[in-house]
């Protein structure tokens, strides 16, 4: 091992929490093609994702090869396991274990991944990604077309955080210029329930909710969707669960596409052979919405027809032949 590779390998080790080899004598040829798909946790989600992109892959010819995160460092050490061309990461956790040390002659990919450039994951090293962000214009026309009447825009984050506070200054950048953005500051409060009450206060017409973990708990978000409906202020989910719990409408994601879209990405890196691990890609999903008229009849918010035909799930219909 020379050079590059020496240093590649070495990389790896470190990344995986010790500086340690594999048995003298005992390391295999690298099986170019091999994927690992390295999942964050055991979740629904996490599975589906994972699912598809092994099928989709598998059926390409490309072989795969799952591991539990806790695993990956015993899996990188085994002398009998081939070094992979493409590590996936599932899930948060796994890209930013990945990010932080895979040994740059290895392609960095992920998916079920929200806002990787708040996180740092897209600095750095190359990499091929499928976000579970929706682009915020067209999450705009979506407001624009559902609720016309929105000016003030609510929206809690947290002043010690960096990620928090990127997508602070990311959502003020590309709100239209009649609407005003109304921030609160959790950390400036003794417990989320008086933060959440100080936004109610300020009357948004909407609270634009973000996956921001240094936010939001699930007590918080009940707390925060229980608040608003009393209140009469619509809550913009950022996923269909919070939609089915409370938040007027929100991004619809199917975890499996975000697998199958990846697949198709690194089938198309295969085509002229070994993939490059200098790529630098990140793809969106489809903007598909969910709703919930359950909610829109306890805010007095009757929303369209077209709206409604067009949501790929409602809450509250008999939509699909099934009650939601």
């Amino acid at each position: 091992m020379k050079g590059k590779n020496l240093f590649a390998w070495t990389a790896g080790i470190l990344f995986l929490g010790g500086i340690q080899t594999r048995p003298p004598g005992k390391t295999k040829i690298p099986q170019k093609k091999t994927v690992w798909v390295v999942m964050s946790g055991r979740a629904a989600p996490y599975r589906k994702a994972a699912e598809a992109l092994e099928e989709k892959l598998e059926k390409g010819g490309i072989p795969t090869r799952r591991i539990e995160l806790q695993s990956l460092r015993e899996v990188w050490l085994s002398p009998t396991e081939n070094r992979p061309a493409v590590c996936v990461a599932v899930g948060t956790k796994a890209a930013l274990r990945l990010h932080g040390g895979l040994p740059e002659d290895i392609l960095f990919s992920f998916c079920l991944v929200s806002h990787p450039g708040a996180l740092g994951i897209l600095k750095g090293r190359p990499f091929l990604g499928v976000t579970t962000d929706i682009p915020l214009p067209p999450q705009v026309a979506l407001l624009r077309k559902a609720l016309p009447w929105i000016r003030k825009v609510g929206l809690l984050y947290s002043g010690k955080d960096k990620a928090s506070l990127t997508l602070r200054k990311e959502l003020r950048s590309r709100l239209p210029k009649d609407w005003v953005l109304l921030p609160v500051d959790v950390e400036e409060f003794t417990s989320r329930a008086k933060a959440i009450e100080t936004l109610l206060a300020l009357r948004p017409d909407l609270i634009w909710t973000f996956p921001d973990p240094a936010v939001f708990d699930l007590a918080s978000l009940r707390a925060l969707l229980l608040g608003a409906l009393r209140k009469k202020t619509p809550v913009l989910g950022f996923s269909t669960p919070l939609v089915r719990s409370g938040a007027l409408l929100g991004p619809y994601l199917d975890p499996a596409s975000q697998g199958a879209i990846l697949a198709e990405k690194i089938l198309k890196k295969y085509e002229g052979g070994t993939p490059s691990a200098q790529e630098r890609a990140l793809f969106f999903p489809e903007h598909l919405y969910a709703l919930n008229l359950n909610v829109a009849s306890r805010l007095g918010i009757v929303l369209s027809h077209d709206l409604v035909k067009k949501a790929k799930v409602v809450f509250g219909s008999r939509k699909d032949g099934r009650d939601r």
